[in-house]
This record gives C-alpha cells, sequence and structure tokens, in this order.
C-alpha cells in the first residue's frame, strides 16, 4: 500500500471542509415566510403553478357601460349595381283639367270655300202653296239661303241646319207664279 504523505493529508482536510461548509450554507439559505417582509415579492418570481393557484374563479360579467360618443362618417361606398327593375305601380288619380288656353288668331274670310245652290224652280197654281229646298253638298254645311219669287206670300224663308235652306209660299194671285230657294254652303 501506499504511504500517505502529508499533502495528501491536508488535500483531503480541505476536501472535506469545502463539501461540509456547502451543506451547511445550503440548510441557512432556505428563505422560508418568516424572512420575507408583506408585499415584496412580484409575480416574475414565482414558479408557474403558484401563479396558477393566485387565480381565482371568474367573476359575474359587469354592467354594461354608457354609450360613446358617435365616431366620425366613414368614406362613401362605391355604387352598388343597379337593381332589377320593380313591377309597374297601379295608375294614379286623374289630374285637375288645366286651364283654357288663349284664343287663336281670328280666320279670314275665304269665298272660294262657299257654294251658292239655288234649287229647280217650281210653278205655284193660283190659290195653292208650295215649298222649294236648296240640299248643300256632303262635307258642307247650309250658313244662309235666300229665294226667288215673282210675286207671292211668303210664309216664311229659313235655314235648318247644316243641310238645306227651304221657303214656303202661298199663291194669293189669279196667275201662276214661280219660286225657288238658294242656299249659301260653307266647307
Amino acid at each position: 500500500m501506499k504511504r500517505v504523505t502529508p499533502s495528501m493529508v491536508i488535500s483531503i482536510i480541505a476536501l472535506f471542509v469545502a463539501l461540509s461548509g456547502t451543506g451547511i450554507a445550503a440548510t441557512n439559505a432556505l428563505i422560508g415566510s418568516k424572512q420575507i417582509a408583506d408585499h415584496s415579492i412580484r409575480v416574475v418570481d414565482l414558479n408557474g403553478s403558484a401563479v396558477k393557484a393566485l387565480r381565482g374563479e371568474r367573476g359575474p360579467a359587469g354592467a354594461d357601460g354608457a354609450d360613446g360618443s358617435q365616431g366620425p362618417a366613414g368614406a362613401t361606398g362605391a355604387t352598388g349595381a343597379t337593381g332589377a327593375t320593380g313591377a309597374q305601380g297601379p295608375a294614379g288619380p286623374a289630374g285637375a283639367n288645366g286651364s283654357n288656353g288663349s284664343n287663336g288668331a281670328n280666320g279670314t274670310f275665304d269665298p272660294n270655300k262657299l257654294q251658292y245652290i239655288t234649287a229647280p224652280n217650281v210653278a205655284v197654281a193660283p190659290g195653292t202653296s208650295a215649298e222649294s229646298e236648296a240640299i248643300c253638298p256632303s262635307g258642307t254645311s247650309a250658313v244662309s239661303g235666300g229665294f226667288f219669287s215673282t210675286i207671292a206670300h211668303i210664309a216664311f224663308s229659313e235655314t235648318f241646319g247644316p243641310a238645306f235652306h227651304a221657303i214656303f209660299v202661298t199663291n194669293d194671285t189669279s196667275i201662276t207664279i214661280s219660286i225657288h230657294a238658294t242656299a249659301v254652303c260653307a266647307a
């Protein structure tokens, strides 16, 4: 066996002192709640399980807060596509009659639009009566009229509606007379 040298003895003593000093320091280094001042430990100083233990159950929701003020108007959006044409609505009520228009300019007399129609001669014997009618052509109207009579008592001379002018005579003489009506017809 080898001999123990003084240097080896000193090495062993130094090793023993070093190991025992660390153990003593470890037992003296443990910190308990008596050594910690209140409110001096921060959350970051705690391990994860300790932090989880600090969390309680979620409480009930609080009351809604007051409405905030309205924010500024947003930018105008792009125009949307044109929608389909809707069904035609019901007819509205009739509008009020408009006011009368102003009178037009007076027309001018055009003699070319007049026709003079003479009825055939009618012979009226003494002591009898007869009639003569001047009839206007289609598309024209009787606007006036007249007659021809040699000697007779004229009972009437009249324009009847738009169609004709007539005369009625009585012959009070002793001779046969001749009569005819004339109509003025306007187009």
